[in-house]
């Protein structure tokens, strides 16, 4: 069974199944997430652009019908001119932020897709291997009649090959369901909207024998998107409790207009000034403590986000390098074993030097064996895609 069973980690599948390459873009195209990140910066690229703009003047037309005079004013507020660098920083963060944002939101996806992925893989190998356990019992079964019809077995061991025949059957069924199910959320993953769900071809241990994927030195840097996050929303905090500083200064409005009367009067000229604000019932100092108070709990915010994405990035490594260990453990030495020792004891129960029991015991070894270590290659799988996520990697 060991040579089924790296045939099931190395499955060469039709052309019209999905490779985990192709699942990646596929969802990347396909799923709404996806193209929700490109809105996320668009938005915040529009929020920046917003947070530059120049105030338009405000227009005023007066008509005094006791004079009768008309005066048209146009008041332009300057107060932009101090704050808008301030504003610029803002949007620069606020950009920055999206952009840290979209980058983990797609590593989530990519980790939601390469679970689906690998667990339809891992779905389908043991599937296989219950259909294989079917057919080593059908073989036993042939063995165990012919010893009957020798005298060699009871007709109860000949019952007990035929009642373990039928377990298999039941696991075999049971894997099958297990096998469709998994497709079906493959699926959902990547988006998939043909009638019949996709079929994943490629192999569980993919990467396993890349040294440099369980023993890279990982040195968390502001480019984890937690952490790029968290220091954009202290830069945009910081720069806010700066706007807030300068929205205190009363930088004045330029007034600009002309006046003038009837036509048979001669009175008419022109108005320049400016307005100014009059901090008579609060002086900002409200909005500067608000402000400050932002800031130093984005400050907060960022350490703490820096010690999680440090912590998660560390854990994920350690995971990784234990699971490779188990999952090349389990293939390289114990599934081989296993398959060597039911061999040895189907053809020892052949020739009539042990018992049905003997061959039972053999079969269940080598089945828990071979399921186990399929269930540590998705171990390692998932740990690989947790460690991507973790790293904010797409691929």
């Amino acid at each position: 069974m060991f040579p089924l069973l790296l045939a099931l980690l190395h499955s060469q599948a039709p052309a019209d199944t999905l490779t985990l390459e192709g699942a990646l873009v596929h969802a990347r195209a396909a799923r709404g997430t996806a193209a929700g990140v490109a809105a996320l910066v668009d938005l915040a690229r529009g929020e920046s652009r917003a947070l530059a703009l120049v105030p338009n003047p405000l227009v005023q037309f007066e008509h005094d019908a006791s004079s009768p005079t008309n005066k048209l004013t146009v008041t332009q507020p300057i107060d932009w001119i101090v704050q808008r660098g301030a504003a610029r920083g803002v949007g620069r963060a606020l950009v920055n932020r999206a952009v840290a944002d979209s980058q983990q939101v797609l590593a989530e996806l990519g980790r939601e897709v390469r679970r689906a992925f690998h667990a339809a893989l891992a779905a389908d190998a043991t599937e296989l291997l219950a259909a294989e356990q079917v057919r080593l019992a059908d073989s036993i079964r042939t063995f165990a009649r012919r010893r009957l019809d020798a005298g060699d077995i009871s007709q109860l061991d000949l019952e007990q090959v035929v009642q373990e025949g039928g377990r298999a059957r039941v696991t075999y069924s049971r894997a099958r369901e297990a096998a469709r199910v998994a497709r079906i959320t493959l699926g959902r993953a990547v988006g998939w909207r043909e009638r019949a769900p996709p079929v994943p071809t490629g192999g569980l241990d993919d990467g396993l024998d890349d040294p440099a994927i369980a023993v890279s030195p990982v040195s968390p840097s502001e480019h984890l998107p937690p952490i790029a996050r968290a220091v954009a929303d202290s830069a945009a905090a910081a720069t806010q409790l700066q706007l807030a500083h300068r929205s205190r200064l009363p930088i004045p409005a330029l007034i600009i207009g002309r006046e003038w009367g009837p036509a048979w009067s001669t009175s008419a000229g022109s108005i320049v000034g400016f307005s100014l604000p009059l901090p008579l019932f609060n002086q900002g100092g409200e909005r500067s403590a608000l402000a400050a108070a932002a800031a130093d709990r984005a400050i907060a915010a960022t350490h703490e986000a820096r010690l999680a994405a440090v912590a998660r990035v560390a854990q994920a490594e350690e995971r990784l390098r234990e699971a490779t260990w188990r999952a090349r453990f389990a293939r390289d030495s114990l599934a081989p074993a296993a398959s060597r020792l039911r061999e040895g004891t189907v053809r020892l129960f052949d020739a009539g030097q042990v018992g049905v029991l003997d061959v039972f015991e053999a079969l269940r070894a080598e089945r828990e064996v071979a399921q186990s270590t399929i269930t540590e290659l998705l171990a390692y799988q998932e740990a690989r895609a947790e460690w991507l996520a973790a790293m904010g990697a797409w691929q």
